[in-house]
């Protein structure tokens, strides 16, 4: 396993949690600029982190420049049709790198900072392919969700995105929430995979990097 190979895909992944509500918030940035820019620097540092075997890395090459050819097309348009299109491209991107970043972590026995690295970055990955999941669900039905500006798709995806990562981490906070049964599945199925992963993955990783580390330590004393 390359070292250090995930840390940059964490940051972009957090940039993309924070990044769109600031650029709202301190620069005015509104409508497809606060997704795509953060979204395409998702896609490049994907692309660096896993540059496995040449197929690999040229599918997930070819989904990144497709997705951001899709969003450049949306930001010179602003039609609803890319909006959707771009977002399936990125639906797709985040699925193929949650499973190319699980089955490198999960391979292997030894544990370091880069193994855990990649652990998170496959729960941000997450939350990330529910807002997505969810934005397309609004968007064949209005009626999913309680809580949701009825205009302004890029608002809707910054809503949705919250809720998903509130979801996940079992908040609840309930101003944003499920109406429609799918929606309602959707979000149980996303509380339940988001505690399992930080219960039963997350937790034996860092349990067994700590005794990995008090062992070397034992044996250097």
């Amino acid at each position: 396993m390359r070292q250090n190979n995930f840390s940059y895909l964490l940051v972009a992944l957090l940039l993309l949690l924070v990044a769109p509500p600031v650029l709202a918030t301190l620069f005015g940035w509104t409508g497809p600029v606060i997704r795509a820019v953060p979204y395409t620097l998702v896609m490049v540092m994907g692309v660096w982190s896993l540059r496995m075997t040449r197929t690999w890395f040229h599918t997930v090459l070819g989904l990144a420049i497709v997705g951001f050819l899709l969003e450049v097309l949306h930001a010179a348009s602003q039609h609803v049709a890319t909006t959707y299109l771009a977002l399936s491209s990125f639906l797709l991107f985040l699925l193929l790198c949650t499973f190319l970043v699980l089955r490198e972590v999960l391979s292997g026995t030894e544990v370091d900072l880069n193994r855990i690295a990649g652990a998170f970055c496959a729960y941000l990955m997450l939350g990330f392919i529910w807002s997505v999941a969810y934005m397309m669900l609004f968007a064949i039905d209005h009626g999913s969700f309680q809580g949701l500006p009825q205009t302004g798709n890029d608002l809707q995806l910054l809503d949705l995105q919250y809720f998903s990562f509130v979801t996940m981490t079992t908040l609840g906070y309930g101003d944003v929430s499920p109406v429609s049964d799918v929606a309602r599945a959707l979000a149980a199925v996303e509380a339940v995979i988001g505690q399992f992963y930080l219960a039963v993955l997350v937790a034996a990783l860092v349990g067994a990097y700590v005794a990995s580390t008090n062992s070397a330590t034992k044996r250097g004393n």
